[in-house]
């Protein structure tokens, strides 16, 4: 009989022993469970975060694409004031050369008249000291 309860006893024994690893295991899972579940809303929360990123340099790749487009307008804007500028300072240059050439034919011009009042002058001169010269051989021829 005390074979039969020292069995009995064993065999109660392990099955207990038995009984706490499966409490145990039981209480491992439970536990990791609540693990997984909170690396879950963890990872649920990381994705969220990421598709905001996501939305984020979307949006920032948008306006660098835009702020390209403004710059490349400006600097098309920019390449016609200077060629338009190019243009108007050429127009003045030619303007500015016919003017010149027109100032050298008037200077040219003036040079002839000047040349001929010159000599227009000497001739005058030469007139009045003949006239003189006539006056002093009348006036000597008077007396």
């Amino acid at each position: 009989k005390n074979e039969l309860l020292s069995e009995r006893e064993r065999i109660l024994s392990q099955k207990l022993c038995d009984a706490e690893k499966v409490l145990q295991h039981k209480e491992r899972v439970e536990q990791e469970q609540k693990e997984v579940v909170k690396l879950q809303a963890r990872m649920a929360k990381e994705q969220e975060m990421l598709e905001s990123l996501k939305l984020e340099v979307d949006r920032r790749f948008k306006e660098v694409g835009e702020k390209e487009n403004m710059l490349r307008n400006s600097e098309l804007e920019v390449q016609h004031c200077v060629e338009n500028k190019q243009k108007e300072v050429e127009e003045e240059e030619r303007k500015l050369f016919a003017i010149k050439d027109k100032v050298e034919v008037h200077e040219q011009e003036l040079d002839m008249v000047l040349s001929q009042i010159t000599g227009a002058k000497e001739e005058l001169k030469e007139c009045k000291d003949e006239a003189q010269k006539y006056t002093i051989e009348a006036s000597e021829a008077e007396r």
